[in-house]
């Protein structure tokens, strides 16, 4: 920050609580029903002050009483006593923490170093500029104010008090008479720090996460003690964490005062909440301004899909083109609205439609004229404030489909191994009325039970049959269906789905484990892929023979009431298929 800067942020402060003639400036601030927090300031400071004492009166007393019976001194060491500068242990102690942190710090913008109080005096006694930059370093952190033996926390308080607080300085071994400044406090006043932001803006880019904020400059400087903000952020609304280490200062020099501020490293599948949060010179804070992203809201992350649900024999020029798209609702305060783009055959896209309202997700073309040629439709997205956005291209052709009778077309699927592969072989009934009118017909296969998907690779099949070889997975349902493409490439539907479940070629071998023996009784238990969907049954063999059947479900057996003696235990595992696994390992245990 510029020292031009730093200079108007303190005269402004010295402006706001001079009082009368003195040079001594009070500075303080409630935070209701728990604490007031005071700072001083001098303008000229005087070579002979040797420290200040700091007092009150209560609903007013006549009589000061004392805060600190020891004087606040003026340096900053490991040594130095910091009892007086509150009347809180756990205040002392924290601050205690901060000073020994900081002066043990490598960190050049994080350390503090040690000096004496003669010292101290020589630099501020030497420029008004040194005590102007003190203050400074004071504004950032005001536990290094306490430190320094210009800070005071009065916790004794209770509701609804007046106090008026006074600072007596120590000059000479002598301490003033009088107060040299004072400063008055309504225990019960509201901290008011909150300021509503003019504008505000989130915005993703890559990995990064920019926050943009703009303030009234009048209305910040109403507030008194406010010096700026920090940030904190939440991801996925969870494990609030701060992410300035230093409080973001504004420019007072500008009318209308920016803050930027870039998170970078975000990860755009969780949600963010930012907030942007006011502090007092006094580090109490106001209430946030929250700034939320999330992946459903964030334009470039969304793809408009326009779509036609009507059937492909629709007469376009007599019903219209039915357009479709969804986009969430949510980011509707994000758009200025849609316009329709169309292009005929291979000429240039042209505008069809007014701007549609945000709101809307539906639109009628209604002015198709020609009836052998191509048509393409694209959405277009106008966001506010950034570039347009362009749907899919949708494609139809004013080309009836053809009316098919009404026969069985069963699909049927046949399941099989050969030379260790598995296939699926297809066959279904042939149209006569798609001869000399269709490229062939296409098979669409569900390998992961979502959505069925051409085969692409395969190409248009003339014949009504089709080995289908199955690459690199088996066990698995698998579910398929054939179409047909027309002359324009157009798929229309032929059959109807059909499910099957594929052959495992090798199954692996069972392990009996854990298994005990608890009197006459035996427990065997085994693990086995559960993914496996072919699997029928288990079967354990007690002593080399046939004992039972298992369900495929389970994966342990009791065996009760045992004789005494030896028993050899072992188990394979069947396909609905008739494939089988070797046995497994024998176990040997013995029924005393």
């Amino acid at each position: 920050m510029k020292k031009s800067l730093l200079i108007i942020y303190i005269l402004f402060f010295v402006q706001m609580f001079s009082f009368g003639q003195s040079n001594y400036t009070l500075l303080g601030e409630v935070d209701k029903n728990n604490k007031v927090s005071l700072l001083w300031y001098v303008d000229n400071y005087d070579q002979n002050l040797q420290g200040v004492v700091f007092k009150k009166k209560v609903n007013n007393e006549s009589d000061w009483s004392v805060l600190n019976t020891d004087p606040l001194l003026q340096f900053n060491a490991s040594s130095k006593s910091l009892d007086n500068i509150s009347n809180n242990r756990a205040v002392i102690r924290e601050v205690e923490t901060v000073r020994n942190q900081m002066i043990n710090s490598n960190d050049p913008n994080n350390a503090l170093n040690e000096v004496d109080q003669a010292s101290l005096i020589n630099y501020l006694t030497e420029s008004p500029s040194n005590v102007n930059l003190l203050l400074t370093m004071f504004m950032y952190d005001y536990a290094v104010a306490m430190i320094y033996g210009f800070g005071y926390e009065d916790y004794e308080i209770k509701k609804n008090q007046e106090i008026e607080y006074g600072l007596f300085t120590v000059v000479n071994g002598q301490e003033s008479p009088q107060a040299v400044a004072t400063f008055k406090a309504n225990t019960s006043d509201e901290l008011d720090l909150t300021v509503p932001p003019k504008s505000e803006k989130i915005k993703r880019q890559g990995r990064k996460m920019s926050l943009t904020l703009a303030y009234e400059g009048e209305a910040l400087d109403e507030k008194l003690t406010f010096v700026g903000f920090d940030i904190w952020r939440k991801v996925n609304g969870k494990n609030r964490t701060k992410l300035t280490p230093k409080t973001i200062w504004l420019n007072k020099e500008d009318k209308i005062r920016t803050l930027y501020y870039t998170d970078e490293g975000i990860n755009q599948d969780n949600d963010y909440t930012y907030e942007i949060v006011p502090v007092s010179i006094f580090k109490n804070t106001g209430k946030p301004t929250e700034l939320e992203w999330s992946k459903n809201k964030d334009l470039s992350l969304i793809k408009p899909i326009i779509t036609n649900d009507q059937n492909n024999a629709t007469d376009f020029v007599e019903e219209g083109v039915e357009l479709k798209w969804e986009l969430p609702e949510v980011i509707n305060d994000q758009l200025r609205g849609f316009v329709i783009q169309r292009k005929i055959d291979d000429q240039d896209f042209e505008t069809i439609s007014d701007t549609l309202s945000n709101t809307e997700r539906e639109y009628k073309d209604n002015n198709i004229k020609a009836i052998d040629y191509k048509v393409t439709y694209r959405l277009v997205v106008k966001p506010i404030d950034s570039y347009e956005l362009w749907s899919n291209d949708l494609k139809l052709y004013y080309s009836p489909s053809l009316i098919l009778s009404e026969e069985e077309k069963n699909l049927t699927l046949e399941p099989a191994i050969e030379n260790n592969e598995v296939v699926v072989k297809m066959k279904w009934n042939p149209s006569k009325e798609l001869e000399g009118k269709a490229k062939g017909y296409v098979i669409f296969c569900d390998r992961s039970g979502g959505i069925l998907a051409r085969e692409r690779s395969i190409g248009f099949v003339e014949r009504s049959d089709y080995t289908y070889k199955v690459e690199g997975v088996a066990g698995k349902t698998y579910t398929f269906a054939v179409k047909y493409a027309d002359e324009n490439e157009l798929v229309y539907d032929y059959t109807d789905t059909v499910k099957v479940i594929l052959p495992t070629p090798e199954l692996p071998k069972v392990n009996i484990w854990p298994f005990s023996v608890n009197g006459t009784s035996i427990n065997l238990e085994w693990e086995y892929p559960q993914d496996i969907e072919d699997i029928r049954e288990f079967t354990l063999y007690v002593n080399g023979e046939e004992y039972s059947k298992i369900p495929k479900e389970d994966r342990n057996i009791t065996l009760e009431n045992l004789e005494q003696g030896t028993y050899k235990f072992t188990i394979k595992a069947s396909t609905i298929y008739n494939v089988e696994s070797d046995l497994s390992k024998v176990r040997t245990l013995k029924v005393l």
